[in-house]
C-alpha cells in the first residue's frame, strides 16, 4: 500500500516538473532548472529502474490475479458472492497498480528526453548569444544568396517525362 503511495507522489511530481520545463521561460531561468536537472539525473535513473522492477512485478500480479479468475470461473464452484466480489477487486486493484506504474515509466522516459532536448537547446542558445556577442551580427547581409542544388519547383508534366525533365533542370542548375 505505501509503495503504490510513492508512486502516485512519482507521478505527481513527474507532471509537475514536465509542465515547468514545458512553459517558455527566459534562459537563465531555464539553464536554473536545467543545472538542478542535472544533479538529479542520477537519482532519476535510479528511479526509472526501480519503476521497472515495480512494472515487471505488478504485471505478474496482475496476471496471476487473472489465472486465478479464470481458473475460478471456469471450475464453475459455488462460491460465494464475498468469494466473487473479493476476487474481482484483487484484479480491479492488480489493474490499477500496473496502469498507475506504466503511466508514471512513461513519464520517466519523456521526462529524461525533454531534459536533455532542453539542455541541448539551451547550450545551443548560449552559444548563439557567445558568437553574436563576438560578431556582432544578429542576421544575414542583405546581399547575401542561399544557393542550392534543387530545381526552382515542380513542372506542369506528367508520366515519365517529369522524371526526364527533373534530371535536365538538375542538370541546368550545376
Amino acid at each position: 500500500m505505501f509503495g503504490w503511495i510513492v508512486v502516485v507522489i512519482i507521478l505527481v511530481a513527474e507532471i509537475t516538473l514536465l509542465a515547468i520545463l514545458l512553459l517558455p521561460m527566459p534562459l537563465f531561468l531555464l539553464n536554473a532548472i536545467i543545472s538542478m536537472m542535472n544533479k538529479l539525473q542520477k537519482p532519476l535513473w535510479l528511479i526509472l529502474l526501480v519503476l521497472t522492477a515495480l512494472l515487471a512485478s505488478s504485471w505478474f500480479d496482475m496476471e496471476k490475479t487473472n489465472a486465478t479468475l479464470e481458473k475460478d470461473q471456469n471450475a464453475n464452484s459455488a462460491t460465494s458472492l464475498g468469494a466473487d466480489v473479493m476476487l474481482h477487486n484483487k484484479k480491479w486493484r492488480a489493474e490499477r497498480n500496473f496502469y498507475l506504474v506504466a503511466y508514471t515509466w512513461t513519464l520517466m522516459a519523456i521526462l529524461l528526453r525533454a531534459h536533455s532536448v532542453l539542455a541541448k537547446s539551451v547550450k545551443l542558445e548560449s552559444d548563439l548569444n557567445q558568437m553574436v556577442a563576438i560578431h556582432g551580427q544578429t542576421s544575414r547581409p542583405a546581399n547575401s544568396t542561399v544557393t542550392t542544388d534543387l530545381p526552382a519547383g515542380p513542372t506542369p508534366t506528367t508520366g515519365t517525362q517529369t522524371a526526364q525533365v527533373g534530371i535536365s533542370e538538375r542538370k541546368k542548375v550545376k
